[in-house]
């Protein structure tokens, strides 16, 4: 009687620890990427009341007889299944779609987290607002390049950010040249382009009339600052007679390379190659325009939002987009294994394994989803199954201990 005593109790304190999970999953079914725990039960060492015997020429084998002394949670485990996406519409939040987690740092120490609302602070880090913690990444260079030998260190931007300047190289041309005009007829547009300070400067391109399908151009600058741009050496276009320019025509070349000189320390001399290749020749206006062409001035960063790469792009106010850093995200061979250290963080332990960090899409197989957070993977109807399990479990439990203690109580009656 006394052996069942206890084993009633085992019972209960293993099904009072699998409500204490149970509730501590509906506390957290509103957290952010929360993975819900799971009690499993085991047994305990049983008691041998007679040992099996092997079978003989004379008679069969006999089987162990065993007593157990009641249960005990087996393991707690966190099933790292995917949680729901949430959109928030806040383009700090970022929700992890497959496997992976957040880096955090605070200080020398790394912590993982898949709970991705993200904030900005004082000083342009990307950090998560209950602790602080700095999100890790790689930062990109001056020209927005992000190199795999670039150290995982803060994701950091400052709000004065300037995209810098980059000088003209390439205008093309595209538009009409009127074939009704008359020889000598010219006609004056304007292009402008940058140096390699940003600044801009116009060049005068003049279209003249020679004969029919043929034409005369020349390019200057506008006067009065110092600069030079050195001619073209051949300058003429031709048509052919269904109105599209010919290609072919050795001595009309359809690209030429213009050469100028500044007087303001930009780079000198810039070379810039302009192309006439998609104009034509049609009895109408005369509509030639700069249709395209790079170069740009200083830009001051005016919004940033991630890509699902986890690529943080940042827009410029010269209307360039420009790469500022890139999430690092981890992943290990027993996420199970980590150890949740509360805020939704976790550490390392000797059962996870290191982590294996990567870019989401690449070394990690995972998308980033962004103004979106992964909601708790807690199923409510699963977990108020498990309680009424659990509350059926510690109620029996309980009567095996009134009905042994009632025995007991028989017992001790019988001598009076």
């Amino acid at each position: 009687m006394i052996r069942s005593l206890f084993t009633g109790i085992s019972g209960i304190k293993s099904n009072q620890m699998a409500i204490e999970v149970v509730g501590n999953n509906i506390a957290n079914i509103n957290t952010p990427a929360y993975k819900a725990n799971q009690a499993s039960f085991a047994d305990s060492l049983s008691l041998y009341l007679r040992a099996g015997t092997s079978p003989t020429s004379s008679k069969g084998g006999i089987n162990p007889m065993q007593i157990g002394n009641g249960s005990s949670i087996g393991s707690i485990s966190s099933p790292f299944t995917q949680g729901s996406i949430e959109i928030t519409s806040n383009p700090n939040d970022l929700a992890i779609a497959g496997n992976g987690f957040f880096i955090l740092k605070n200080g020398d120490r790394q912590y993982y987290t898949r709970d991705g609302s993200f904030g900005i602070d004082a000083a342009g880090n990307l950090v998560d607002p209950a602790t602080g913690f700095v999100v890790q990444g790689r930062m990109a260079d001056n020209s927005g390049k992000i190199t795999s030998s670039a150290r995982v260190d803060n994701i950091t931007v400052d709000p004065n950010t300037l995209a810098p300047a980059k000088a003209t190289s390439k205008i093309s041309l595209t538009g009409n040249l009127n074939s009704e005009a008359k020889a000598n007829d010219s006609y004056q547009m304007s292009v402008m382009a940058y140096d390699s300070l940003g600044n801009t400067h116009n060049i005068l391109v003049t279209f003249e009339k020679a004969t029919d399908n043929e034409w005369s151009w020349r390019a200057e600058l506008s006067p009065g600052n110092g600069n030079t741009l050195e001619p073209a050496e051949k300058n003429k276009l031709k048509f052919e007679s269904n109105g599209k320019i010919d290609n072919n025509a050795p001595d009309a070349p359809t690209n030429a390379s213009l050469k100028i000189s500044f007087k303001n320390g930009a780079t000198t001399p810039q070379t810039i190659s302009l192309d006439f290749s998609k104009l034509v020749q049609f009895s109408d206006n005369f509509s030639p325009i700069a249709s395209e062409r790079d170069g740009y001035g200083a830009g001051l960063l005016e919004s940033m939002r991630f890509d699902e790469s986890g690529t943080l792009v940042g827009t410029f106010s010269n209307g360039i987009t420009q790469k500022l850093a890139q999430l690092v995200l981890a992943d290990f061979s027993n996420p199970e294994g980590l150890t949740k250290i509360g805020s939704n963080l976790y550490d390392i332990s000797a059962n996870s394994g290191m982590p294996k960090m990567g870019y989401a899409g690449e070394e990690i197989r995972a998308s980033i989803v962004p103004g979106a957070l992964e909601s708790s993977n807690v199923d409510l109807a699963n977990e108020f199954v498990r309680m009424m399990i659990a509350q059926r479990g510690f109620e029996a439990n309980s009567r095996v201990i009134t009905t042994s203690d009632s025995i007991l109580g028989e017992l001790v009656n019988l001598k009076r």
